[in-house]
């Protein structure tokens, strides 16, 4: 008779033993595939922010080679609005929907006149800190850029710190690059 209690006790612990994980085991496992996701989704909300970011570098050159394209010989850039841009095609198609035309942040993209006619300029608006930070990295190429009030130019003392600060003032600004 002992032996076969033992037996049977001994099988209680095996099946016990082998009824699963314990609910503190299975939280913490829980808990690590959470921080797996979280780090996952963050990790896929900068690479799409790059993105971006290189999409937008990539339409703010081909936009300014179109437009010195289509005003080529002409001495300035009057009469410059978008309905002429979205006819002459100096928006890349990405940008363009049903006449609007918008940047990847959604914000309106602007095209005008500037200098008294002589140069031009493309208004971004709506562009976050991170993409405006870069972008306005790309002063060198333009005559000038205005972030939210503040013109930056590849002579501006202190240039990064200038733009780091003009685009942190607010969560999004207001971009305005002029070229020739």
């Amino acid at each position: 008779m002992e032996i076969k209690n033992q037996t049977l006790e001994l099988e209680k612990e095996t099946i016990r033993a082998d009824a699963g994980y314990s609910i503190l085991e299975l939280l913490m496992v829980m808990a690590a595939v959470v921080m797996l996701v979280a780090g996952a989704l963050q990790l896929k909300g900068r690479v799409e922010q790059t993105n971006k970011i290189k999409d937008e570098l990539g339409n703010l050159m081909a936009m300014q080679i179109n437009i010195t394209s289509v005003f080529q010989g002409q001495t300035g850039f009057s009469g410059l609005t978008n309905a002429v841009a979205l006819a002459a095609d100096i928006f890349p198609t990405s940008m363009t929907s049903g006449g609007n035309v918008s940047n990847k942040w959604g914000g309106a993209v602007t095209l005008a006149p500037a200098a008294g006619d002589l140069a031009y300029s493309i208004q971004y608006a709506n562009v976050p800190t991170e993409a405006c930070v870069k972008l306005a990295g790309s002063v060198a190429s333009w005559d000038q850029i205005e972030i939210g009030g503040t013109v930056v130019t590849s002579s501006t003392a202190n240039l990064t710190a200038t733009n780091i600060t003009a685009c942190g003032a607010a969560d999004a600004v207001t971009m305005t690059f002029q070229g020739r």
